[in-house]
């Protein structure tokens, strides 16, 4: 494989990597300190959700972390065709 596209593919990891890593706490920090950043009407919105919730934002994307991750894991683990149903189902709850 040519250098260029590799030290392109290896960027888009560490991109991929850092998005990951930093989503989460962003939309925690955002949504626990520093809400006014936040348009009125999403605002409006995400407090009438929120009003549902009966966990904080920290729980609740703590959560959905460990469902992604024991849903990842499920994945693998088990057989092939068991393996990709178990991953189809997960992305349609979790959406």
């Amino acid at each position: 494989m040519p250098w260029i596209i590799a030290s392109f593919f290896r960027l888009l990891r560490l991109f991929a990597f850092m998005f990951s890593v930093l989503t989460t706490p962003l939309y925690v920090a955002i949504l626990t300190y520093h809400y006014e950043l936040i348009p009125k009407e999403l605002l409006e919105t995400l407090i009438i959700s929120r009003s549902k919730v009966p966990f904080p934002p920290l729980i609740e994307a703590l959560f959905l972390e460990i469902t992604i991750e024991l849903l990842r894991e499920a994945g693998a683990r088990l057989p092939t065709k068991v393996g990709l149903t178990v991953g189809i189902v997960g992305g349609i709850v979790i959406g």
